[in-house]
């Protein structure tokens, strides 16, 4: 239609349009030779005129679409109908044709259908993409998991790591220079003394919250109160077992009395304490639809913070966050309160199962420095921390954590428990940032990201170390010898090694006194 308009129009006002090849007709009578001008034979520019027509033709058809679209209306289902629709026709022509292109109309109809649809799809694009901005934005803002330290209170139950008052407000004000966000200072209806302990620490801490233990009695609550009432933010943390085993054996007393028991120690903590947490002891092993409904009921009785703690260290990562899962979905007033975690490393997994916890939405841990605590121990403060912090692009939560007095912090707590740390343990042991074999130590030298995920400094360190020993490189040996002022040629580094592999091979621990003898 387009191709006949345009001719049409040439040859009422005597236009001669430019060939673009030569014609077929050149040389016989009537016939036009390359160059000439000819409306009738000039195909490829009928052909352009005419796609001009079909764009003009288009965007006439489009213009009430367009005036919707400056309203910012959204893709309808009508747009997406003539979208797919435009998009099927020319796929089912490509096939029908063996893949070659679709005719002139199938490809006009199938244009228009896709220009409607985007018409109505491109007044809600800006709006979209800013969408999208945003929720990256939001996503780049990290959810703060709060830190519970219990090392003076879960730490302190470790045999032989027993603290006076005076240790225990040192290791107070360190866990307060480090940042943690609350700290278990007590059980403070254990002892008098642990209750002097809990009541000195309330009064001096002002950068933490300070918190007590008690039982779902009264007294405990009472005492919690007298030791912790004189603080900023009042805290208690009330507990009960919830698992058949406890129930049956240490209790002696039913689910239905267990239940009443829980809301009743919680609504009696809420007459004084703003905030009140309450923990299912041995929630691994206790029975889940029980657990909600305890978890439910405080909830509604005024607790704000839900405990839930692989006591005996007995859970899997899976199944520890599998557990938190249930809760989110089968408590409905879950979101009223805070879920933390609590974990004991019988089996090894308490820093797996907290950070796997972590990722089923719990925003409160509960661990303590060094990993001291009952048994085997609780979750290390110094491993979730850092291991947040290292792996946020997996975790997506931040901490209020000063690492850099991770290591201080670590030193004190062994010392005053007289409690050494092993070795090889992670972030604070002594081979922590420690290398001796020759191919790490040439790593670490030319970059220390080749073998370190994290500088000591992150810690609170100066430096990582190289090691000397019967596995070390030249490289490492000749960067010791000028650390000790002497500057060796290769040929004098050559030797001198030979001579410290000799010394290795006999001692174990190679001093720099050792060194210096070499020379």
């Amino acid at each position: 239609m387009f191709q006949t308009l345009v001719i049409k129009m040439t040859s009422q006002f005597g236009l001669r349009l430019p060939l673009s090849r030569r014609s077929k007709d050149a040389g016989k009578p009537g016939g036009t030779v390359k160059g000439a001008f000819s409306p009738l034979q000039s195909r490829s520019f009928i052909d352009g005129w005419a796609g001009c027509g079909k764009a003009f033709y288009i965007w006439l058809c489009s213009l009430p679409l367009l005036i919707i679209m400056v309203h910012g209306y959204r893709e309808t289902t009508l747009a997406k109908l003539l979208r797919n629709n435009g998009q099927a026709w020319l796929r089912s022509e490509e096939t029908r044709r063996g893949g070659r292109d679709p005719p002139r109309k199938a490809r006009s109809v199938a244009l228009i259908r896709l220009s409607n649809s985007r018409a109505l799809n491109c007044g809600y694009l800006k709006t979209r993409e800013k969408l999208k901005k945003q929720k990256r934005k939001e996503s780049r803002k990290m959810e703060r998991v709060q830190i519970y330290d219990t090392t003076l209170r879960d730490g302190e139950q470790s045999p032989g790591c027993s603290l006076n008052d005076e240790e225990k407000m040192k290791v107070a004000k360190q866990l307060e220079r480090l940042g943690v966000d609350v700290i278990e200072a007590g059980f403070p209806a254990s002892s008098p003394d642990d209750f002097k302990a809990v009541q000195a620490i309330a009064r001096s801490v002002k950068n933490s919250t300070v918190t007590g233990l008690a039982r779902s009695v009264r007294s405990d609550i009472d005492a919690a109160w007298e030791a912790l009432k004189e603080t900023e933010n009042p805290r208690v943390h009330v507990f009960i077992a919830t698992s058949p085993i406890h129930m049956t054996y240490k209790l002696r007393k039913k689910p239905e009395e267990v239940l009443e028991m829980a809301v009743r120690s919680v609504k009696y903590a809420k007459q004084f304490f703003p905030q009140v947490e309450f923990s299912c002891e041995d929630a691994t092993r206790s029975d889940r639809a029980f657990m909600a409904r305890v978890v439910a009921e405080t909830i509604k009785a005024g607790a704000t913070v839900i405990n839930l703690p692989d006591t005996v260290g007995y859970d899997t990562p899976e199944e520890y966050a599998d557990m938190f899962t249930y809760i989110r979905e089968h408590v409905p007033n879950v979101d009223r309160a805070r879920l933390s975690c609590h974990c004991h490393n019988d089996l090894g997994m308490a820093t797996a199962n907290t950070l796997a916890s972590v990722q089923a939405g719990v925003r409160q841990i509960e661990c303590t420095m060094n990993g001291v605590g009952e048994r085997a121990g609780n979750v290390a403060l110094e491993e979730v921390g850092v291991a947040l912090h290292v792996r946020k692009d997996t975790y997506h939560v931040t901490t209020r954590l000063k690492l850099n007095e991770i290591k201080r912090t670590s030193d004190l707590v062994s010392g005053l428990m007289n409690n050494p740390i092993q070795k090889n343990k992670a972030i604070v042991g002594a081979n922590a940032f420690a290398h001796e074999a020759g191919i790490h130590q040439d790593g670490v030298l030319k970059n220390p990201q080749t073998y370190e995920i994290m500088s000591p400094s992150l810690i609170g360190l100066d430096t990582g170390r190289l090691v000397l020993g019967k596995h070390s490189g030249r490289h490492a040996f000749k960067q010791k010898a000028e650390e000790l002022g002497v500057h060796l040629s290769e040929d004098r580094v050559n030797h001198y090694f030979a001579a410290f592999k000799k010394l290795a091979d006999q001692k174990k621990n190679i001093t720099n006194e050792d060194i210096r003898s070499l020379f």
